[in-house]
């Protein structure tokens, strides 16, 4: 019970993840992994507007990004399966960070409706990656 409440304060504390409840039974032996900042499992943007879903397919994980009614508004496949560390959501926007062992932490920026990968971007302080 103690370890459940620090990580909901953490997950609260930097707004960028938090288990909903929806059935992920297809991917139940990983959906409560924590890897520094990052969740494999489905997260939630800092205002709730929007998740992140882990897709597994045979050796990708794919992100389905949903808004709050469930639809899914963007789709991307970042990384293979074998070396997906999960993600996390910025604080105070909608830019997604993924962790992955063999391309490492990757910033995926929100601009115009879709995430596309920012090269250039600067992982936060309060983001804590695996290897930090």
């Amino acid at each position: 019970m103690k370890r459940a409440l620090i990580m909901a304060a953490a997950c609260i504390m930097l707004g960028s993840c938090s288990h909903n409840g929806r059935d992920n039974s297809e991917n139940e032996a990983v959906t409560n992994e924590h890897f520094g900042s990052f969740y494999i499992g489905i997260c939630q943007s800092y205002d709730f507007k929007y998740e992140s879903i882990p897709v597994f397919k045979d050796n990708m994980v794919g992100i389905s990004i949903t808004d709050a009614d469930g639809k899914e508004v963007f789709y991307f496949e970042p990384v293979r399966k074998l070396d997906f560390y999960g993600v996390c959501w910025e604080k105070d926007n909608y830019n997604i960070w993924v962790q992955s062992g063999d391309i490492g932490t990757v910033c995926y920026a929100y601009r115009d409706g879709e995430w596309t990968l920012d090269k250039d971007a600067v992982r936060p302080g309060y983001i804590i990656s695996k290897y930090d």
